[in-house]
């Protein structure tokens, strides 16, 4: 089966999974957090044929780390996709997508200055080759309010496609009627009715990197609320009906309460910009985010981690507390034989 992101895969299969610690002799292989221990922003990370694909902001370049484990990622050495182009690129995220056609390639969505672009592979290898760069929302185009940042693709049941992004702080969401190509140059806020009227959510007024998970007939849709540089940066959820018509603003029901947030006991700060993944086996449910160590304001000591997640009784997703980067956790099911 290929794993290639939970956006792209329903979850009705899935065992719950709860991560929990293990005291450092423990007998089954281990590794710890952060998954790399230089600056890895935004971070997103999938799985196909057995390995960890993970990437993230490196600001000229779209590289992918590649390991047979999770903890292998930690030494695993970057692979660029293409060569280094300016300016400000940021929030890769990589998708196994049907072609126009009916062939299946690997598509990156990817923010380069202020605006959201895409390429597609040449092949079923998703370290590529890639093409040109395709402007989807490009900075300052009729689409897109001022500027798009932070794309995700939702695919619906019968396989329809729908980006989304973040526009001036806001969540929006527009039909894609293939994976590169807008449907039209109508898209909707997704938040317009759910939110109050001065546009602030849990005390932030900036939402952005939305994030997809669908499972047993429901999607729902993670963002990062407030600045990414603050102590904090936190998740925030919306949910609807997979059968409902998610471009519709009605749609969509916002959680009261943040899902995910920094904790002062674990020493984890601004967990934010989430993506999520399986294991291996397809049995455990991941969500990858960056924190920091720190409860500074700086984008600086943003890393990217992983921790394992179950369900709550009425079938919410449930990420619990950001687990400390001493707390030795067991790796993902279906690693090692």
């Amino acid at each position: 089966m290929l794993l290639a992101s939970l956006g792209l895969l329903g979850l009705t299969a899935c065992q719950p999974s709860v991560q929990a610690g293990l005291t450092s002799g423990a007998s089954v292989d281990t590794f710890h957090n952060p998954l790399r221990s230089n600056d890895s922003p935004d971070p997103f990370l999938f799985t196909y044929q057995h390995h960890y694909y993970l990437t993230y902001t490196e600001q000229t370049q779209v590289s992918l780390y590649q390991s047979s484990t999770l903890a292998g990622l930690q030494t695993a050495h970057g692979i660029p996709l293409w060569p280094a182009q300016c300016c400000h690129l940021w929030a890769p995220e990589v998708y196994l997508l049907p072609t126009p056609a009916g062939q299946r390639r690997w598509y990156v969505y990817y923010t380069r200055d202020y605006g959201v672009y895409v390429r597609v592979s040449s092949g079923l290898s998703p370290l590529g080759p890639y093409g040109d760069e395709i402007p989807l929302l490009p900075y300052g185009s009729d689409v897109s309010h001022s500027s798009a940042i932070d794309p995700t693709v939702l695919t619906q049941q019968d396989g329809r496609l729908d980006l989304l992004w973040s526009d001036a702080g806001d969540i929006y969401i527009a039909r894609l009627s293939d994976p590169t190509t807008l449907a039209s140059t109508a898209h909707h806020q997704l938040k317009a009715t759910r939110l109050p009227a001065s546009g602030t959510v849990f005390g932030c007024a900036i939402q952005e990197a939305p994030e997809v998970l669908r499972r047993s007939g429901r999607f729902f849709v993670t963002f990062s609320a407030c600045d990414a540089q603050s102590r904090d940066y936190k998740l925030g959820m919306m949910t609807a009906q997979a059968s409902s018509d998610v471009l519709s603003a009605a749609a969509w029901t916002l959680l009261p309460r943040p899902v995910f947030e920094a904790s002062v006991a674990t020493g984890v700060y601004g967990p934010g910009h989430n993506g999520f993944f399986q294991s291996l086996d397809g049995r455990q449910n991941w969500i990858v985010y960056h924190a920091k160590a720190s409860a500074g304001s700086s984008y600086r000591g943003r890393t990217a981690r992983a921790q394992s997640f179950g369900w709550t009784s009425d079938g919410r997703p449930s990420f619990g507390t950001p687990v400390s980067t001493a707390t030795v956790l067991a790796d993902p099911s279906g690693e090692r034989p």
